[in-house]
Protein backbone atom coordinates (compact mmCIF):
# COMPACT_ATOMS: atom_id res chain seq x y z
CA UNK A 1 0.00 0.00 0.00
CA UNK A 2 2.75 2.16 0.76
CA UNK A 3 4.56 1.65 -2.14
CA UNK A 4 1.48 2.59 -4.56
CA UNK A 5 1.13 6.06 -2.50
CA UNK A 6 4.37 6.36 -3.34
CA UNK A 7 4.32 6.18 -6.62
CA UNK A 8 1.04 7.80 -7.04
CA UNK A 9 2.92 11.46 -5.27
CA UNK A 10 5.74 10.62 -7.69
CA UNK A 11 3.99 10.37 -10.72
CA UNK A 12 2.02 13.56 -9.59
CA UNK A 13 4.85 15.55 -9.31
CA UNK A 14 6.42 14.74 -12.88
CA UNK A 15 2.97 15.48 -14.31
CA UNK A 16 3.02 18.63 -12.47
CA UNK A 17 6.38 19.82 -13.44
CA UNK A 18 5.56 18.79 -17.17
CA UNK A 19 2.49 20.90 -17.33
CA UNK A 20 3.65 23.78 -15.08
CA UNK A 21 7.62 24.06 -15.26
CA UNK A 22 9.06 22.72 -18.36
CA UNK A 23 8.29 24.06 -21.86
CA UNK A 24 7.72 21.33 -24.29
CA UNK A 25 9.43 22.10 -27.99
CA UNK A 26 10.73 25.42 -27.50
CA UNK A 27 14.52 25.41 -26.32
CA UNK A 28 14.26 28.93 -26.12
CA UNK A 29 11.74 29.10 -23.59
CA UNK A 30 14.02 26.86 -21.47
CA UNK A 31 17.08 28.40 -21.74
CA UNK A 32 15.68 31.74 -20.20
CA UNK A 33 14.34 29.06 -17.49
CA UNK A 34 10.52 30.37 -18.29
CA UNK A 35 7.36 28.81 -16.92
CA UNK A 36 4.80 27.71 -18.97
CA UNK A 37 1.28 26.28 -17.27
CA UNK A 38 -1.00 24.38 -19.84
CA UNK A 39 -3.02 24.10 -17.12
CA UNK A 40 -3.73 28.19 -16.44
CA UNK A 41 -2.38 28.97 -20.26
CA UNK A 42 0.37 31.37 -19.74
CA UNK A 43 4.26 31.33 -19.85
CA UNK A 44 5.81 33.04 -16.99
CA UNK A 45 9.60 34.52 -17.89
CA UNK A 46 12.48 36.32 -15.25
CA UNK A 47 14.34 37.34 -18.98
CA UNK A 48 13.30 38.03 -22.40
CA UNK A 49 13.59 34.94 -24.86
CA UNK A 50 14.66 35.87 -28.58
CA UNK A 51 12.13 34.02 -29.47
CA UNK A 52 8.42 32.15 -28.62
CA UNK A 53 7.65 29.28 -31.67
CA UNK A 54 5.01 28.03 -28.81
CA UNK A 55 3.61 31.01 -27.63
CA UNK A 56 0.22 30.31 -29.37
CA UNK A 57 -0.50 27.60 -27.36
CA UNK A 58 -1.01 29.77 -24.68
CA UNK A 59 -3.00 32.63 -23.82
CA UNK A 60 -0.25 35.17 -21.92
CA UNK A 61 3.15 35.59 -21.31
CA UNK A 62 4.45 37.68 -18.41
CA UNK A 63 7.36 39.19 -17.64
CA UNK A 64 7.50 38.73 -13.54
CA UNK A 65 10.89 40.56 -13.52
CA UNK A 66 12.35 44.29 -14.14
CA UNK A 67 13.14 44.25 -17.62
CA UNK A 68 15.94 46.51 -18.35
CA UNK A 69 15.27 47.35 -21.90
CA UNK A 70 12.62 46.53 -25.19
CA UNK A 71 15.11 45.74 -27.81
CA UNK A 72 14.31 46.37 -31.35
CA UNK A 73 11.92 43.99 -32.55
CA UNK A 74 11.54 42.02 -29.65
CA UNK A 75 9.07 40.00 -31.02
CA UNK A 76 9.43 39.61 -34.28
CA UNK A 77 10.14 35.76 -34.00
CA UNK A 78 6.74 35.11 -31.22
CA UNK A 79 4.26 33.20 -32.73
CA UNK A 80 1.14 34.38 -30.85
CA UNK A 81 -1.87 33.04 -32.87
CA UNK A 82 -2.64 29.88 -34.96
CA UNK A 83 -4.70 29.25 -37.38
CA UNK A 84 -7.73 28.49 -35.69
CA UNK A 85 -8.26 29.23 -32.32
CA UNK A 86 -6.15 31.40 -29.88
CA UNK A 87 -7.62 34.57 -30.79
CA UNK A 88 -6.55 36.60 -27.74
CA UNK A 89 -3.06 37.33 -26.51
CA UNK A 90 -1.88 38.71 -24.04
CA UNK A 91 2.30 40.37 -23.00
CA UNK A 92 2.17 41.66 -19.26
CA UNK A 93 5.91 43.29 -18.01
CA UNK A 94 5.49 44.16 -14.31
CA UNK A 95 8.57 46.75 -14.71
CA UNK A 96 9.91 48.09 -18.29
CA UNK A 97 12.98 50.31 -17.65
CA UNK A 98 13.07 51.66 -21.75
CA UNK A 99 12.30 50.67 -24.54
CA UNK A 100 14.38 51.05 -27.86
CA UNK A 101 13.19 52.67 -31.55
CA UNK A 102 11.55 49.76 -33.34
CA UNK A 103 10.57 47.60 -30.24
CA UNK A 104 7.34 46.74 -31.60
CA UNK A 105 8.64 46.15 -35.41
CA UNK A 106 7.97 43.34 -37.35
CA UNK A 107 4.76 42.21 -35.58
CA UNK A 108 2.02 41.01 -37.76
CA UNK A 109 -1.10 40.54 -35.99
CA UNK A 110 -3.25 37.59 -37.59
CA UNK A 111 -6.77 39.01 -39.23
CA UNK A 112 -9.45 38.82 -36.61
CA UNK A 113 -6.81 38.65 -33.47
CA UNK A 114 -6.32 40.87 -30.50
CA UNK A 115 -2.80 41.31 -28.88
CA UNK A 116 -2.78 43.51 -25.46
CA UNK A 117 0.78 44.50 -23.84
CA UNK A 118 0.53 45.83 -20.49
CA UNK A 119 3.38 47.45 -18.24
CA UNK A 120 2.41 47.99 -15.10
CA UNK A 121 5.19 50.53 -14.36
CA UNK A 122 7.48 52.40 -17.22
CA UNK A 123 10.62 53.97 -15.97
CA UNK A 124 12.05 55.55 -18.78
CA UNK A 125 11.43 59.37 -19.74
CA UNK A 126 10.82 58.59 -23.40
CA UNK A 127 8.11 57.37 -25.84
CA UNK A 128 10.82 56.67 -28.81
CA UNK A 129 11.02 57.49 -32.20
CA UNK A 130 9.34 54.84 -34.61
CA UNK A 131 8.68 52.78 -31.43
CA UNK A 132 5.58 50.94 -33.60
CA UNK A 133 7.05 51.15 -36.94
CA UNK A 134 5.95 48.04 -39.24
CA UNK A 135 3.40 46.92 -36.52
CA UNK A 136 0.84 45.43 -38.71
CA UNK A 137 -2.88 44.82 -38.49
CA UNK A 138 -4.31 42.82 -40.13
CA UNK A 139 -8.47 43.03 -41.23
CA UNK A 140 -10.20 43.17 -37.73
CA UNK A 141 -7.85 42.55 -35.94
CA UNK A 142 -6.95 44.70 -32.70
CA UNK A 143 -3.36 46.26 -31.02
CA UNK A 144 -4.00 47.36 -27.66
CA UNK A 145 -1.14 49.01 -25.64
CA UNK A 146 -1.86 50.00 -21.62
CA UNK A 147 0.88 51.36 -19.33
CA UNK A 148 -0.05 51.57 -16.12
CA UNK A 149 2.13 54.01 -14.18
CA UNK A 150 5.36 56.36 -16.11
CA UNK A 151 7.37 56.77 -13.33
CA UNK A 152 9.93 59.40 -14.63
CA UNK A 153 9.07 62.78 -13.95
CA UNK A 154 8.66 63.81 -17.28
CA UNK A 155 7.65 61.42 -20.77
CA UNK A 156 8.40 62.85 -24.16
CA UNK A 157 6.48 61.39 -26.98
CA UNK A 158 9.23 61.59 -29.48
CA UNK A 159 9.21 62.87 -33.14
CA UNK A 160 7.45 60.11 -35.28
CA UNK A 161 6.78 58.04 -32.42
CA UNK A 162 3.07 57.30 -33.50
CA UNK A 163 4.38 56.77 -36.79
CA UNK A 164 4.24 53.65 -39.43
CA UNK A 165 1.89 51.50 -37.90
CA UNK A 166 -0.33 49.72 -41.16
CA UNK A 167 -3.35 49.49 -40.43
CA UNK A 168 -5.59 47.28 -42.85
CA UNK A 169 -9.99 47.54 -42.85
CA UNK A 170 -11.49 47.81 -39.67
CA UNK A 171 -8.54 47.36 -37.83
CA UNK A 172 -8.22 49.51 -34.25
CA UNK A 173 -4.57 50.29 -32.38
CA UNK A 174 -5.00 52.12 -28.74
CA UNK A 175 -2.35 53.42 -26.58
CA UNK A 176 -3.67 54.03 -23.26
CA UNK A 177 -1.29 55.95 -20.58
CA UNK A 178 -3.59 56.06 -17.53
CA UNK A 179 -0.76 57.71 -14.84
CA UNK A 180 2.03 59.53 -15.38
CA UNK A 181 4.06 61.32 -12.32
CA UNK A 182 4.14 64.50 -13.62
CA UNK A 183 4.48 65.90 -17.35
CA UNK A 184 3.58 64.35 -20.83
CA UNK A 185 5.27 66.38 -23.85
CA UNK A 186 5.09 65.84 -27.33
CA UNK A 187 7.82 66.83 -30.13
CA UNK A 188 6.91 68.54 -33.39
CA UNK A 189 5.92 65.24 -35.48
CA UNK A 190 5.24 62.86 -33.01
CA UNK A 191 2.37 61.88 -34.56
CA UNK A 192 2.05 61.47 -38.87
CA UNK A 193 -0.77 59.34 -38.53
CA UNK A 194 -2.27 57.49 -41.78
CA UNK A 195 -5.76 55.47 -41.40
CA UNK A 196 -7.46 53.97 -44.22
CA UNK A 197 -11.04 53.25 -44.57
CA UNK A 198 -12.75 51.88 -41.24
CA UNK A 199 -9.50 51.68 -39.36
CA UNK A 200 -9.46 53.73 -35.90
CA UNK A 201 -6.74 54.34 -33.56
CA UNK A 202 -6.84 56.24 -30.02
CA UNK A 203 -4.44 57.55 -27.44
CA UNK A 204 -5.72 58.41 -24.21
CA UNK A 205 -3.49 59.83 -21.07
CA UNK A 206 -5.11 60.12 -17.90
CA UNK A 207 -3.87 60.68 -14.40
CA UNK A 208 -1.05 63.43 -14.53
CA UNK A 209 -0.11 66.99 -14.14
CA UNK A 210 0.76 68.68 -17.56
CA UNK A 211 0.61 68.03 -20.83
CA UNK A 212 2.10 70.49 -23.66
CA UNK A 213 1.75 70.08 -27.30
CA UNK A 214 4.40 71.54 -29.59
CA UNK A 215 3.98 73.31 -32.78
CA UNK A 216 3.27 70.48 -35.27
CA UNK A 217 3.44 67.49 -32.72
CA UNK A 218 0.32 65.73 -34.95
CA UNK A 219 1.33 66.79 -38.24
CA UNK A 220 0.74 65.30 -41.79
CA UNK A 221 -2.82 63.32 -40.66
CA UNK A 222 -4.90 61.55 -43.20
CA UNK A 223 -8.03 59.63 -42.73
CA UNK A 224 -9.37 57.56 -45.30
CA UNK A 225 -13.36 57.35 -45.72
CA UNK A 226 -15.19 56.22 -42.32
CA UNK A 227 -12.22 56.07 -40.09
CA UNK A 228 -11.68 57.35 -36.61
CA UNK A 229 -8.90 58.56 -34.38
CA UNK A 230 -9.34 60.02 -30.91
CA UNK A 231 -7.07 61.57 -28.80
CA UNK A 232 -8.15 61.91 -24.78
CA UNK A 233 -6.68 64.13 -21.97
CA UNK A 234 -8.14 62.94 -18.64
CA UNK A 235 -7.71 64.05 -15.24
CA UNK A 236 -5.39 66.77 -15.41
CA UNK A 237 -3.81 70.08 -14.13
CA UNK A 238 -2.66 72.10 -17.05
CA UNK A 239 -2.23 71.79 -20.75
CA UNK A 240 -0.79 74.20 -23.45
CA UNK A 241 -1.67 73.52 -26.86
CA UNK A 242 0.82 75.36 -29.10
CA UNK A 243 0.25 77.75 -32.30
CA UNK A 244 -0.94 74.77 -34.99
CA UNK A 245 0.06 71.52 -33.13
CA UNK A 246 -2.80 69.84 -34.92
CA UNK A 247 -1.55 70.54 -38.36
CA UNK A 248 -2.47 69.22 -42.47
CA UNK A 249 -5.25 67.53 -42.00
CA UNK A 250 -6.74 65.24 -44.94
CA UNK A 251 -9.90 63.93 -43.88
CA UNK A 252 -12.23 61.92 -46.25
CA UNK A 253 -16.32 61.34 -46.37
CA UNK A 254 -17.60 60.55 -42.95
CA UNK A 255 -14.09 60.21 -41.21
CA UNK A 256 -13.96 61.28 -37.46
CA UNK A 257 -11.39 63.07 -35.56
CA UNK A 258 -12.18 64.07 -31.90
CA UNK A 259 -10.25 65.68 -29.40
CA UNK A 260 -11.31 65.74 -25.77
CA UNK A 261 -10.00 67.34 -22.73
CA UNK A 262 -11.61 66.41 -19.64
CA UNK A 263 -11.84 67.35 -15.71
CA UNK A 264 -8.55 69.69 -15.72
CA UNK A 265 -7.81 72.40 -14.02
CA UNK A 266 -6.03 75.38 -16.55
CA UNK A 267 -6.04 75.17 -20.61
CA UNK A 268 -3.93 77.27 -22.84
CA UNK A 269 -4.71 76.74 -26.96
CA UNK A 270 -2.78 78.78 -29.08
CA UNK A 271 -3.62 79.53 -32.58
CA UNK A 272 -4.75 76.01 -34.21
CA UNK A 273 -6.42 74.49 -36.90
CA UNK A 274 -8.68 72.71 -34.78
CA UNK A 275 -10.58 75.92 -35.51
CA UNK A 276 -11.61 74.48 -38.62
CA UNK A 277 -13.22 71.19 -37.29
CA UNK A 278 -15.97 70.44 -34.79
CA UNK A 279 -13.65 68.11 -33.08
CA UNK A 280 -12.88 69.69 -29.81
CA UNK A 281 -14.62 68.80 -26.19
CA UNK A 282 -14.13 70.69 -23.45
CA UNK A 283 -15.52 69.61 -19.97
CA UNK A 284 -14.35 71.30 -16.38
CA UNK A 285 -15.11 73.68 -13.87
CA UNK A 286 -12.09 75.38 -14.07
CA UNK A 287 -10.75 78.36 -16.75
CA UNK A 288 -9.44 77.90 -20.56
CA UNK A 289 -7.68 80.53 -22.23
CA UNK A 290 -7.73 81.03 -26.62
CA UNK A 291 -5.32 83.23 -28.25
Amino acid sequence: MSSLFFFFWYFLFIYNNITNAYCPDDEDLQRHQCICSLTKNYIQCSSLPNQCRTCYRYKAIIFDEKVNILPVEAFRFYDFFDDEKNFLFKIQFAQLNSLSSKSFSKMNINQGRTLEIKIIKYSSSVLPTKVFEDIIIQSKSQVNIQIFNVTSTILTIKQHALDGITFHRESRFRLLILHAKDTIQFESNAGSILLPSYSYMELYFANFLQVFLNEHSFNHIKQERSSELIINFDRFQYARLSHNSFYDFHQFDESRFHLSLLNFQSLTIEETQLENFNILSINSDSSAVFH
